[in-house]
């Protein structure tokens, strides 16, 4: 399978000769890194393929692993179905075909709804997918917020594939923030890569998703991973604090029928 780069950087220039000075290059292993993240997912929904992206994610100090797509691919009905669904990707310049089965006794599989619209599903060590295909999240947000993104020179890579199965990546800028969790981007779209990671050009971290474009108005936009970040948080104390919750029934209830016990020895 091949891979090509596309870009684009300076949007604001006419110039042949002042676009190809602020091209810049990708290194072989940034391109072998990205091009292992991402997968053409098919599923039994009318055929349809998209993208997704492996992930390697820490939350409340437990680490896992997930497959992120879009939930308009992959919804609720499909996974209370156990629906199986087939990756196609590029693994050290081979293609390679894996099988998942959407089962939620098995596997952690999470739908977060509108806005975000996302599905993560936990890459188990049976499925054989290798370390170096997962990325890692960039958490700059939590000090710096979502402004840190669009500074001058922050750039982005954004792979996707072709409808051809090659691999194209491209560079750019996000250009606008909006209303959360959304921006605006000019990475270049691929066929395939709505549901591919947006990762900053300086260490590969995935600072968002993109999602889709506006060919009219030639406008592409993503949603920032934090927001998914903080909602898998918040999910997390909530379970935490329900436990606890029980725990506390749980454990007045063993004292209330302790004393009720006691008060009938006496009687």
């Amino acid at each position: 399978m091949g891979t090509s780069s596309c870009f684009e950087i300076d949007e604001n220039t006419d110039s042949p000769r002042q676009k190809e000075v602020n091209k810049k290059t990708i290194s072989e292993s940034s391109s072998k890194k990205l091009s292992n993240s991402i997968v053409i997912i098919n599923t039994e929904k009318e055929s349809i393929s998209a993208t997704g992206f492996f992930i390697k994610l820490k939350i409340k100090n437990e680490t896992r692993k997930y497959l992120i797509t879009f939930y308009q691919v992959i919804d609720e009905k499909f996974i209370q179905d156990k629906k199986t669904i087939k990756l196609y990707f590029s693994q050290t310049n081979k293609e390679k075909n894996i099988e998942i089965k959407l089962d939620k006794s098995k596997r952690d599989i999470k739908c977060l709804k509108n806005p975000l619209n996302i599905t993560l599903i936990q890459i188990l060590k049976e499925d054989k997918i290798n370390e170096e295909n997962f990325l890692l999240p960039d958490m700059n947000y939590k000090k710096e917020g979502y402004n840190t993104y669009i500074k001058k020179n922050n750039y982005y890579y954004l792979p996707g594939y072709t409808i051809n199965k090659e691999i194209l990546i491209s560079q750019g800028k996000i250009t606008e923030i909006l209303e959360k969790p959304e921006f605006k981007h000019s990475l270049e779209n691929a066929e395939y890569n709505s549901g591919a990671p947006i990762c900053s050009a300086d260490n590969l971290l995935v600072v968002g998703i993109n999602k889709k474009s506006d060919n009219s108005k030639k406008i592409n936009y993503g949603i920032f991973l934090g927001y998914i970040l903080d909602n898998l948080e918040k999910e997390g104390k909530k379970k935490e604090n329900n436990g606890t919750l029980l725990e506390n029934i749980e454990s007045n209830d063993i004292i209330r029928k302790a004393f009720n016990y006691l008060d009938e020895k006496k009687n």
